[in-house]
């Protein structure tokens, strides 16, 4: 009959529409648009994310490629790698713990860059309100300590407990987030807090707390850029993109703090002057692979942390770092021989591995 073609038509415009496909007719022809490919990215408000989030220049760069950026505030990594795992994040950061309290849970992602620590170490240190009596690290036994859990700060307090003498069950530990752990300590409900930047430099320049011991001397193996390994399989060149600019803005703060430091003012919560300080105390922005050294820190700490039974079971950080033809593709050419060598050290890890 004459009349079929018109419900073959409806029947093929229902099909593109339930697949997401859509077409425009451009003469003889149609065109199918794809959807925009999404780039979450996951910011802290004091760091580089944040900066290059202000400054549009990630968006710029990606202008015209179907590729839609979207920015998620994250209070500390745990949060972040919650996210990833639950694929709402393509590109976070953390310090050294929360990827391996993710890993430990089944998240599976990637560690898509390291950087290095500085010379001024972590920047934490466990704080107490200013008119409190604790005056050193053995004052803490009996005491409630809170910390956001699977943080570095959980990490790094033990280490500190353990440089005296002291044992992780001699505190009251209390696990809370940033938000609940700020409104504790200023009422008074808890007797110190383990934190790092901006919120240690906020409290202090409140005049609200005083560091009562400094972590900054802890090694650990720095910082991570992470994303989930499928992300990484299928859109290496957003990766490379994402950490180049990254490296970009880095350099660009700290050849410009007090402009920098202005821009983030208002979403930091701390005031120019402050920020400009910490922005120019930014030792590096070098991105390199996951190499030996770095596993190996991290490896050191995942042991240490599950023979005190606090990783849920023993991981092999190995698994969750990329090869070098990876490597190759998702971070920015090679700035210096030191970051290509570091390429060469992990392909020898991976062929290892392969043996």
């Amino acid at each position: 009959m004459r009349g079929t073609p018109l419900p073959l038509l409806s029947l093929t415009l229902w099909i593109l529409t339930i697949t997401g496909c859509t077409t425009t007719p451009t003469g003889s022809g149609t065109t199918t648009a794809q959807a925009p490919v999404k780039l979450r990215i996951g910011y802290g408000k004091g760091g580089n994310f944040n900066i290059m989030r202000l400054r549009g220049t990630l968006e710029k760069r990606l202008a015209g490629q179907n590729v839609k950026v979207e920015w998620i505030n994250f209070p500390m990594g745990p949060q972040a790698m919650e996210a990833i795992g639950t694929r709402s994040l393509e590109i976070g950061s953390t310090a050294a713990t929360p990827p391996l309290f993710a890993q430990a849970a089944g998240i599976d992602f990637v560690y898509a860059a390291n950087t290095p620590p500085g010379k001024s170490g972590s920047g934490g240190a466990i704080i107490v309100p200013i008119d409190s009596p604790l005056r050193s690290l053995r004052d803490l036994k009996g005491k409630r300590v809170a910390f956001q859990p699977g943080a570095v700060w959980q990490y790094l307090l033990i280490k500190a407990l353990e440089r005296e003498g002291m044992q992780y069950s001699d505190i009251i530990a209390v696990k809370m987030p940033p938000a609940d752990a700020t409104a504790a300590f200023h009422s008074g409900s808890i007797d110190a807090w383990v934190q790092g930047e901006p919120y240690l430099t906020l409290v202090q320049q409140k005049g609200e707390g005083r560091i009562l011991v400094s972590t900054k001397d802890i090694p650990t193996s720095g910082g991570f850029i992470l994303t989930p390994r499928t992300f990484a399989a299928e859109h290496p060149e957003l990766i490379q993109v994402t950490l180049d600019e990254l490296r970009k803005t880095g350099d660009w703060a700290r050849q410009h703090p007090h402009e920098a430091a202005t821009m983030t003012a208002q979403s930091g919560g701390l005031d120019v002057p402050t920020l400009e300080q910490m922005i120019r105390q930014q030792e590096n922005t070098e991105l390199r692979p996951v190499d030996a050294s770095v596993i190996a820190l991290q490896q050191e700490q995942a042991d240490y942390l599950t023979r005190l039974k606090i990783l849920p079971r023993k991981i092999a950080v190995q698994d969750a770092v990329l090869s070098a033809d990876q490597y190759a593709r998702i971070l920015p050419p090679p700035a210096s021989h030191q970051e290509a060598r570091a390429i060469q050290t992990t392909s020898t890890i991976h062929q290892t591995r392969e043996r």
